[in-house]
């Protein structure tokens, strides 16, 4: 939803977010802290994506790193964690 006649650029939405190392808070409770902080630290020395790091590090396989980084599952609200859904 936007203003009548804007259209919002969602792949560019999606890189900013993929790009913002805030979201590594959604792989600390899969591969904890230390190793998220250390993914995150270098996120913002290198400006790669927290996805990219993890991918490179295999922290996670793809579709668990795929669920775990899901920035639209994020957004829904709801309970998430052990036992929801």
């Amino acid at each position: 939803r936007a203003v009548d006649g804007l259209d919002a650029d969602r792949e560019r939405a999606l890189l900013l977010v993929e790009q913002s190392f805030p979201i590594i808070t959604a792989l600390v409770p899969k591969i904890g802290y230390d190793a998220a902080a250390d993914i995150a630290k270098e996120a913002v020395a290198t400006g790669r994506s927290v996805r990219e790091i993890a991918a490179e590090r295999n922290v996670l396989g793809p579709g668990e790193l795929d669920e775990a980084l899901d920035v639209r599952r994020m957004t829904e609200g709801g309970i998430v964690g052990p036992g929801a859904g």
